[in-house]
């Protein structure tokens, strides 16, 4: 599951296995030019946004040295329901658009109490202004821990969910 990287200070990106896959029927340059790729991600958010330190309980089971590129729903659930204790903790799924390009994509968060937001992708912590502010956040549906769990049991995956009016759970915000 884990892309090797350089053993210097570099976080190591890991990649679901048909990502993997693709890249390895790459050639060697763009192979290298999407590992490169992946090796940015999160670049602008670490160095633009204001990262936070929280309660160890918080970190319990976060890789801060890791990055998980196309992975925001599943990191993001998977945060949610290993902690499910923290009141007040909502997933968001939302859109952002961030700098270089500001191309428009479908993302996923969590925001905590306090106005801290936890990125899955990259496994940090933000205050919630400077994350917006960077991300260009957008949310469009927001889930508690147990909406979180009651999706994640019933469809079998971690988002993004269309759920429909029968069901009660997640809510526009």
């Amino acid at each position: 599951m884990r892309q090797t990287l350089d053993q210097d200070d570099t976080p190591r990106v890991y990649l679901v296995r048909s990502a993997r896959a693709g890249l390895a029927k790459l050639s060697p340059l763009r192979r290298a030019a999407l590992t490169a790729g992946f090796q940015r991600v999160g670049s602008e958010l670490l160095h633009s946004a204001r990262q936070v330190e929280v309660d160890a309980g918080w970190k319990r089971r976060t890789w801060p040295r890791r990055r998980y590129p196309q992975q925001c729903y599943a990191r993001t659930t998977k945060y949610m329901l290993q902690h499910l204790e923290i009141a007040g903790a909502q997933l968001v799924h939302g859109m952002i658009a961030h700098a270089p390009h500001f191309v428009p994509m479908a993302h996923a968060w969590v925001e905590l109490p306090g106005n801290v937001v936890f990125d899955g992708v990259v496994q940090a912590f933000f205050t919630r202004d400077s994350y917006y502010a960077v991300m260009r956040a957008q949310p469009l549906d927001v889930y508690s821990g147990l909406e979180t769990q009651r999706l994640a049991d019933f469809s079998g995956y971690s988002g993004p969910w269309e759920v429909s009016p029968s069901v009660n759970v997640g809510r526009k915000r």
